[in-house]
């Protein structure tokens, strides 16, 4: 009878993944065959196989081969074969069938390879599921509409997950079998921002899940260096956006590049790092009203403010939005606040930042924007600005008694997506607002008329931004008095 017991020799195995994997993995390299892991490991991969091991809620965003999914698999190997007895059930679920079986064929390899004592006889090898004679599983399935329901899996791999076409109704099906146990890697290139892996991914990186979120950029092997991004480069002519999806430097920039987002995503990530070093001169309203740049006399403003609806169709509470901008394109003042915050108080706290600087304001004119405006104008603010529609439409006729504030329409809505991208792509808006710029990579085209946040992600800020550009550009310019000129004789 088979001893499932580890010879003293190896006994730290049972309990280092990374000193097993280094030691003990194998590596099947494309023309040359099967490697030992030692001669060939990278130093991150060490460190990867650490977070499998110690950290049981991943979500990994990577470039192009890297070795992730052998890691993976090799992870899947050890947990079976140094668990209990008939205590493992470790699923993969990939993008197709092929891929799946493609995975599966990594794990024979990995046993044969193993020393005496660690090695172990086979029940089950078939194209889908692979079994130990401890009795330990692991079972490769195609991400279908009913992949992996039912299934009492004690650790989930999701592979290439931004790439499920049934993502959400698998993620539904999964995640209950491991609450509060297990493991449940997600990992995956990008492919855009509508789908559950961006998502996934975004949450974990704001620290808003029980995942951990991990970057896996392309130059991390130590042979990628710039010359080789060039090189690499040549053979996705005309299709950079592909490129930056396998091979990105940044997060930021391999989600923005792979979906319709209009901003520059390199230059925006160059901001966000820029004003996490630049904290507001004054902070207001416990936190919800910053201010970096006091009033210049003589200094003209535009303003825009998008009002909360209440809950968005994910069931988060929506954002007041306002920011304030110069004429020189120059972000002085913003305010943000959950549409769980008394009304009245918020249009107090919003006047008080207002009247610093008695901007051109825009509103949107939703149900809530309507009743803020009222609200304003009770407190003394009147300088709104009016919506015209030869504002879009050049040859409209002028109104003689225009609205206050304006109609979010799709004809608005791409004027001023239009309108925010120009500012932004030409490099000409300046603002240390952290928080506003990480919107802007999420913000997409999701139909030839809408456009908005991906997912759970929120576009509040965006939009303020996009109406305070709009209240610079429609501003009323102050009419410059002529003088007399006076001959003396």
């Amino acid at each position: 009878m088979e001893s499932f017991a580890v010879p003293e020799q190896y006994v730290q195995y049972e309990t280092l993944f990374p000193l097993w994997m280094e030691d003990q993995g194998v590596v099947q390299i494309r023309e040359v065959g099967i490697r030992p892991f030692s001669d060939t490991i990278w130093p991150f991969q060490k460190g990867l196989a650490g977070e499998f091991q110690t950290n049981p809620r991943i979500v990994i965003l990577k470039a192009r081969q890297l070795g992730v999914s052998t890691i993976a698999m090799h992870f899947a190997y050890w947990l079976c074969r140094f668990g209990q007895p008939n205590s493992q059930h470790v699923l993969i679920l990939s993008k197709s069938k092929e891929d799946a079986a493609y995975l599966l064929e990594k794990v024979p390899v990995i046993n044969d390879a193993q020393p005496e004592g660690i090695r172990m006889d086979t029940l089950v090898n078939r194209t889908f599921m692979y079994q130990l004679s401890n009795g330990n599983t692991i079972e490769c399935l195609a991400a279908t509409e009913s992949g992996g329901r039912s299934r009492a899996a004690t650790a989930v791999i999701l592979d290439e997950h931004a790439f499920h076409r049934y993502d959400v109704k698998n993620w539904t099906s999964l995640k209950p079998t491991l609450e509060g146990i297990g493991h449940l890697i997600v990992l995956s290139t990008a492919n855009g921002q509508a789908n559950l892996f961006h998502d996934l991914y975004q949450q974990a990186k704001d620290e808003e899940t029980e995942f951990t979120a991990i970057f896996l950029p392309y130059d991390l092997p130590p042979h990628r260096d710039e010359e080789w991004y060039e090189r690499e480069k040549l053979g996705y002519l005309g299709n950079d956006e592909e490129f930056v999806q396998e091979y990105p430097r940044s997060d930021t920039e391999a989600f923005a590049k792979t979906g319709t987002c209009p901003f520059d995503a390199e230059w925006i990530g160059e901001q966000v790092r820029l004003s996490d070093e630049s904290p507001p001169t004054q902070v207001l309203h416990g936190g919800r009203g910053r201010i970096w740049d006091s009033l210049l006399p003589g200094m003209l403003y535009g303003a825009g403010l998008d009002c909360a609806q209440g809950l968005s169709d994910r069931g988060n509470p929506d954002y007041t939005s306002l920011k304030v901008w110069d004429t020189r394109g120059k972000h002085v003042a913003s305010y943000e606040v959950r549409a769980k915050v008394e009304p009245g108080q918020v249009a107090q706290e919003l006047y008080e930042i207002l009247k610093m600087y008695n901007p051109f304001l825009v509103v949107e004119r939703n149900g809530a924007g309507a009743g803020m405006i009222a609200a304003l104008q009770a407190l003394g603010f009147t300088n709104f600005y009016r919506y015209e529609k030869r504002h879009v439409i050049p040859d409209a006729p002028e109104e003689k008694t225009p609205k206050i504030g304006i109609q979010m329409t799709p004809i608005v809505k791409a004027r001023m997506v239009r309108n925010l991208s120009a500012q932004v792509n030409a490099h000409a808006l300046y603002s240390r607002d952290g928080s506003m710029w990480r919107e802007f990579p999420t913000f997409v085209q999701k139909s030839p008329q809408r456009w908005g946040a991906t997912g759970s992600s929120k576009d509040d800020q965006v939009i303020a931004a996009g109406w305070a550009q709009w209240a610079l550009q429609y501003m009323p310019r102050r009419k410059v008095r002529k003088t007399r000129k006076v001959r003396w004789v």
